[in-house]
């Protein structure tokens, strides 16, 4: 999985990865693997998932209002309108995978749990290249082989 993520790190416009890149992605990935156990925790004390996921997004509401400020605010004013469909569809399937993720957390490890999450790197790669007619590279597909090898051996071990 590491390999995998790693090579799907943020690269810069001539292709090659960026230390910075591979800091983005560990710091990511470090803020993941806390909230996750954060989360099954919560689940573990007896946290509904609703609940939960209610304030996790009341919480996170203020940090980025303030990140976006007034500029980029308008911004999002505008991206609301001119696309609700989009931002409607990415809501609904964000509340419903979080949800999903929850409840799957009360009953199995945290870190099985994220590494089989860990998958949704794959397919926005591969909805990308379909849906989204991205081009993919060779190390992007490696990545992708990776990841998905890495849900496969965890899910039969």
């Amino acid at each position: 999985l590491i390999a995998g993520l790693a090579l799907l790190a943020p690269s810069d416009r001539g292709g090659s990865t960026s230390r910075a890149g591979y800091a983005w992605a560990l710091a990511c990935g470090l803020c993941i693997a806390a909230f996750q156990l954060i989360y099954k925790g919560a689940v573990a004390g007896g946290g509904g998932p609703p609940l939960i996921f209610l304030l996790s997004m009341a919480t996170s509401l203020p940090v980025i209002v303030l990140i976006l400020g007034r500029t980029r605010a308008g911004r999002l004013r505008t991206s609301l309108f001119d696309h609700p469909g989009f931002i409607a569809f990415g809501a609904a399937s964000m509340t419903v995978s979080f949800l999903i993720v929850l409840y799957v957390l009360r009953t199995h490890g945290a870190g099985w749990v994220m590494t089989l999450r860990n998958c949704s790197v794959a397919f926005a790669q591969i909805f990308g290249w379909t849906l989204l007619r991205e081009r993919p590279t060779l190390r992007s597909a490696a990545g992708v082989a990776l990841v998905l090898a890495d849900t496969l051996l965890l899910g039969i071990a």
